[in-house]
């Protein structure tokens, strides 16, 4: 396999919000072997980037059809959460929104039951616990 695809198959395996993380360690680890700041600077841009995407994705108003899809709850049931006051309206009564930060999600929704892989050891084991 070339390097790209090494790259983005070890990325697919991270999760999103791990990722500045994974990338400044990335850059720690370039600046150890080359003694260049060029390939740090370039993995910490990337971690800043994300974290960026990260930051703005958890900002962004949902409507109502969007967020049904997103956290597997029916428009009925996130209408009577806005109504009850236990989600804030990102948006006005004739057109209610959902700040993806404040979706509920239900629970095993979007979970792709053929993606889960068991642990090998029982530090995978735990460590996936602690993980989430």
């Amino acid at each position: 396999m070339g390097k790209v695809s090494d790259i983005r198959m070890a990325c697919a395996l991270v999760s999103l919000a791990r990722l500045p993380q994974e990338f400044r360690g990335k850059a720690r680890a370039a600046q150890q072997l080359t003694g260049s700041g060029v390939a740090a600077h370039v993995w910490e841009m990337a971690a800043q980037e994300v974290e960026h995407c990260l930051r703005d994705a958890t900002l962004e108003p949902l409507t109502l059809e969007s967020a049904m899809s997103e956290s597997g709850y029916t428009r009925g049931h996130l209408l009577r959460l806005l109504r009850d006051g236990r989600l804030p309206n990102a948006g006005t009564d004739k057109h209610p929104r959902i700040f993806r930060m404040h979706l509920p999600r239900k629970p095993g929704f979007g979970v792709d039951g053929g993606t889960i892989r068991p642990a090998s050891s029982r530090v995978q084991a735990a460590r996936a616990v602690i993980e989430g």
